[in-house]
């Protein structure tokens, strides 16, 4: 029998559909750990999220408005749409600082830090302003 000179190819990591997997995975892990509102905050009986991204131009890039009920994971990233490609803003922390507070509303501005595409050595500078709005039982 003759000698078999073809060339093998090196396994070159995992497939798409199991970094999909490994992806639906851990956002149902995340998902599951973050808690629903009812378990956390059990006073609160429901959230509004008024989120507006801006370019660094002040061109309004998208306008969200988002009710979270009691029942709803606690998940609050939202994707930085502009010319990073992967940034994200997180904003439990500003959630968490809402809720643990008496005021009925919470506003802020978060920026995106991630690298931009057109420049890597200058940020994003993608701007989110937001509002939480806060309902109480019994209010």
């Amino acid at each position: 029998m003759p000698p078999n000179y073809r060339k093998r190819r090196a396994p070159h990591g995992p497939s798409k559909n199991e970094l999909r997997a490994a992806r639906n995975e851990e956002a149902q892990i995340q998902k599951d750990r973050a808690g629903t509102l009812r378990q956390r905050f059990p006073q609160v009986g429901g959230l509004e999220l008024d989120l507006r991204l801006e370019a660094p131009a002040g061109m309004v890039l998208d306008h969200i408005t988002r009710i979270v009920g009691p029942d709803e994971p606690l998940q609050f990233d939202v994707p930085c749409p502009s010319t990073c490609g992967g940034g994200r803003f997180s904003l439990m922390e500003a959630v968490e600082q809402a809720l643990n507070s008496t005021e009925a509303t919470h506003e802020g501005l978060s920026i995106c830090q991630m690298a931009s595409y057109m420049d890597s050595r200058s940020p994003c500078g993608t701007k989110l302003h937001y509002q939480i709005t806060i309902h109480r039982k019994g209010d």
